[in-house]
């Protein structure tokens, strides 16, 4: 979802939306003098969605393949193509251990194009092995390939609880499956990052001695850690077989089974290893995560209490309390919450935890505050900032405060697209409540800003025509709730809002196939109590392994 680069300037919404429509203008008239350069963007990452660093991006000649420019992949797997001419490109991408890819075609037409580049491990890196040891190439299970993907827009949400209306429920469980994906998508520790050279390294390290604990329990980490739990399952049976009494081999295993839905070979493997080593908070965290992935809710709940019980520190009953919400008891979470912001008054992440849990027990006021002070605490912790948004136009105080940490964020990352996409959110709000024709124009900035930097985020092309349509431009409305459909075909809402701006265009045809569709849609929901279940389960599953020492589930502190 959203919620990445945020901090904090002193409150100045109108030089906001002065030096956004600046830019916006600075474009357009490049543009029209006939400059016509822009720039082309994006990361580069594997499989499981792990960033790739070190390797190389070039710019080619789409007639003649002559080289252009050839920019590295930053350690987050971002790369940054500057000053390239409008026109048509092809984009390849070098990376040791890593498949050579075929040459992507690009047309950039615009002021920026992102092109985010997927690899796969080469064939030396993908060796399968059977259960009982053996290990052999199989390249033809992994044949090269090279994806180029735009960025995805985020989830909606369609689920309730007892205590929160649908609206509300769906809001904050689509930010909580964004504070999911934000997490697992974190780096590993500097000295662990996917250098393009390691994956090689360790490789030849198992093929030169296959019979290393070491070597096998190395590679196999390093699949789980960035994102390959297949591949990693191979490597880590074998050092398992070689070192069974390896607790921290047999964590990783455990974790991987997980990954791949082999949890009943996990849940086995854990009471093995709980009955073997005795209490262990981080694996009775593993083994909460596997009951409820296997909808034993009430083994799973009893897992989490008892490790929170085994282990009070800070990020453990923080997974601890996300769990228990993820399994809908949002007021044992929210009291198990409430007593750790006593005993760690400095943790944002539980602070935020707190403000989840308040949110969906309808305490919107309890929940803003909850949310502030994790930022106050640490500006640089993201995933508050979305859900304040979302709780935007509640109070006119808490609104100003939300604003400002906003505009901070802009101030300090005017080119994220999230930031952008937050601020508009908060802004529309709380236009919502007090109509405001300067703040519509801002919005309208901020999105087509959000936009600019992420062109598939469905959320933002459907607020944007939001926008349009109670401007009464109901051709662009049209347009812009297009793309939201076509990006996110599953929003009912989308279809519904379409429907109207159709309707208001006197286009009957197109109104009514928009109207059945959302009809369709409407008849077709499951239990709403399921969808929740469903929604937060999801949660839960990554955001107890948010870097490999989580992964791990070591006892913490």
């Amino acid at each position: 979802m959203r919620f990445f680069l945020k901090k904090s300037f002193p409150s100045r919404p109108r030089l906001v939306f002065i030096t956004s429509t600046l830019w916006i203008l600075t474009i357009i008239g490049a543009a029209q003098e006939g400059t016509h350069f822009g720039k082309i963007i994006g990361r580069a990452s594997g499989i499981g969605g792990h960033a790739i660093s070190g390797g190389t991006v070039t710019l080619s000649d789409y007639k003649t393949g002559a080289p252009i420019s050839t920019v590295l992949m930053a350690s987050d797997g971002t790369y940054v193509i500057p000053a390239v001419k409008y026109g048509t490109y092809t984009l390849t991408a070098r990376c040791e251990g890593y498949e050579s890819p075929k040459a992507k075609i690009v047309t950039l037409a615009s002021a920026t194009v992102v092109v985010d580049l997927q690899l796969k491990h080469s064939s030396e890196g993908n060796v399968t092995s059977s259960i009982q040891g053996a290990t052999q190439m199989d390249t033809a299970k992994n044949p090269p390939s090279f994806a180029v993907a735009g960025i995805s827009g985020s989830i909606n949400g369609s689920g309730y609880s007892s205590a929160a209306s649908s609206e509300e429920a769906s809001h904050v469980m689509d930010l909580v499956v964004g504070l999911k994906a934000s997490h697992s998508a974190s780096p590993a520790p500097a000295d662990e990052r996917s250098d393009c050279n390691r994956a090689g390294n360790l490789y030849r390290a198992v093929s030169s001695n296959p019979n290393s604990f070491e070597a096998n329990h190395k590679l196999g980490e390093f699949y789980l850690q960035h994102g390959d739990a297949l591949a990693s399952i191979d490597y880590l049976q074998a050092a398992s077989r070689l070192m069974p009494e390896n607790i921290e081999n047999s964590r990783d295993l455990v974790a991987a089974y997980l990954e791949t839905r082999g949890y009943a070979t996990a849940i086995a493997l854990l009471q093995h290893l709980l009955q073997k080593n005795g209490a262990d908070s981080g694996l009775h965290l593993l083994l909460a995560k596997a009951y409820a992935s296997s909808n034993m809710c009430p083994e799973a709940i009893a897992e989490y209490r008892l490790a929170a019980d085994l282990n009070a520190g800070d990020r453990n009953l923080f997974e601890s309390g996300i769990g228990l919400i993820d399994l809908g008891s949002s007021d044992e979470a929210k009291s198990m919450f409430a007593s750790a912001v006593v005993k760690y008054p400095d943790s944002a992440s539980l602070w935020l935890g707190l403000g989840i849990a308040e949110y969906l027990l309808r305490q919107k006021a309890d929940a803003i505050q909850s949310f502030l002070r994790a930022v106050d605490i640490d500006p640089e912790y993201l995933p508050p900032y979305s859900f304040l948004a979302n709780l935007s136009g509640t109070s006119g105080e808490a609104d100003t405060k939300i604003a400002n940490n906003l505009t901070h964020l802009i101030a300090l990352h005017p080119d994220s697209a999230e930031a952008h996409y937050d601020y508009a959110l908060a802004l529309w709000k709380q236009y919502k409540r007090i109509p405001n024709a300067l703040a519509t124009a801002e919005i309208e900035a901020q999105l087509k800003l959000a936009i600019a930097q992420s062109p598939q985020d469905a959320d933002a092309h459907y607020l944007l025509g939001v926008i349009y349509a109670d401007m009464a431009d109901y051709s662009h409305a049209a347009e812009e709730l297009s793309q939201a459909v076509h990006l996110d075909p599953d929003n009912a809402e989308s279809h519904y809002r379409l429907a109207l701006a159709y309707r208001s265009m006197k286009e009957a045809g197109l109104a009514d196939r928009q109207f059945k569709i959302f009809e369709a849609m409407r008849t077709k929901k499951t239990n709403p109590d399921d969808a929740l279940h469903a929604r937060t389960q999801e949660l839960t599953s990554q955001l107890v392994q948010q870097r490999s020492s989580t992964l791990h589930c070591p006892p913490v502190r």
